[in-house]
Formats: structure tokens, C-alpha cells, sequence
């Protein structure tokens, strides 16, 4: 009878098992790169409608300061679009940065009366790239009138 050599002990790794390894840790990876890539893109968005807001916001409350009388020859039956390097805060100043560029800002303004009472129905749009990113009306009335 033969005997068999025993089997040498194994004190590393096989070329076979480090590639297979080296997968496994890849595919793991990918996707958790991807997930954090995702959350990456909603954050992105989430600030530009933050932006979006705030703009519509300092527009309205720009217009409401404004006289009853102003409003009404200026921005009554028209609509106003205000793109990038034109927007304005609520004091007038021009905003300025890279966190503004591609967005643009419309005011419409028509009339509406209630009960009796002539009011300013006040609508801001802003948009990215000609996508909607915040939306805000209000109705305005003359405060010296009534």
C-alpha cells in the first residue's frame, strides 16, 4: 500500500480567492458609493428650492411694501421675469453668486375683487433651468383705502 504525503498546510491566499475577494468588496462598495451619490443629488435640490423659496419670498415681500398705486401701474396685467444677474433682494440689491445662476424669477399680478374690495392677487414662479422650484401668491390690498 501506498502512502499518501500529507496534504501541505495552506499559509496564504490563492491568487483565485483574492480576485474573488476583491469583487465581493467591489460590488459592496459600488453600492454604498451610489447611495451616498443619491443622497448627494437631494441635498443639491433641497438648497435650490431653499433658494427658490427665499426668492419668491423677498419678491413678495418687495411688492407688498410697495404703494397700492405702484403696484397697480407697474405689475397689473403684466408679467414680469427677472433672470439671472438681474434678481433683486427685498431692499433692491442686486443678488449676486454661483447659487443663483440658472435661476429665474416671473410676477404676474391681476385683479380680484372680494366682497366689494378691489385686491391685488400677487403670484411668484421661480424656476431652474426652466424648471419649477417654488411657488408663492398672495392677495394685496390697498392699505390707505379701506
Amino acid at each position: 500500500m501506498k502512502k499518501h504525503k500529507p496534504a501541505r498546510a495552506s499559509k496564504g491566499f490563492t491568487l483565485i480567492e483574492a480576485m474573488m475577494a476583491m469583487v465581493i468588496l467591489a460590488v459592496a462598495a459600488s453600492g454604498i458609493l451610489v447611495s451616498f451619490a443619491a443622497a448627494a443629488s437631494v441635498q443639491t435640490e433641497a438648497q435650490r428650492r431653499i433658494i427658490a423659496s427665499r426668492l419668491a419670498a423677498d419678491k413678495i415681500e418687495h411688492l407688498a411694501s410697495l404703494d397700492f398705486a405702484v403696484l397697480e401701474s407697474v405689475y397689473v396685467g403684466k408679467t414680469v421675469t427677472e433672470s439671472a444677474g438681474m434678481l433683486t433682494d427685498s431692499t433692491g440689491s442686486l443678488i449676486t453668486g454661483n447659487a443663483y445662476a440658472g435661476l429665474s424669477r416671473t410676477v404676474s399680478c391681476e385683479y380680484v375683487t372680494v366682497a366689494g374690495v378691489k385686491l391685488i392677487w400677487m403670484t411668484v414662479d421661480v424656476t431652474y433651468h426652466g424648471t419649477p422650484a417654488a411657488h408663492l401668491s398672495t392677495l394685496i390690498g390697498d392699505k390707505y383705502k379701506h
